[in-house]
């Protein structure tokens, strides 16, 4: 049997979930930052839709806010990404 008679293509949606299923079976992850970093990636969108112009947030409120988050924490970093 032709794979043009697949129940998945009669229609995009159904294709579209075909193959996201294929690609991600455990749903969709971004492959440079992984399942272990998604919570800081939505974190960092969070903020970003929070602290927006359309919300009234001016450039220094923002950066004034995302400095408040910083306080207290520690920066670490790898040498490994040094050229």
């Amino acid at each position: 049997m032709s794979a043009l008679f697949a129940k998945y293509l009669h229609d995009e949606a159904t294709a579209t979930a075909h193959v996201e299923a294929m690609l991600w079976p455990d749903g969709p992850v971004c492959p440079h930052c992984a399942k272990k970093h998604l919570h800081r990636y939505a974190a960092e969108f969070k903020f970003r839709y929070n602290n927006r112009e359309g919300n009234g947030v001016d450039d220094a409120a923002r950066a004034e806010a995302a400095l408040k988050g910083v306080k207290g924490k520690w920066l670490l970093y790898s040498d490994s990404f040094v050229g």
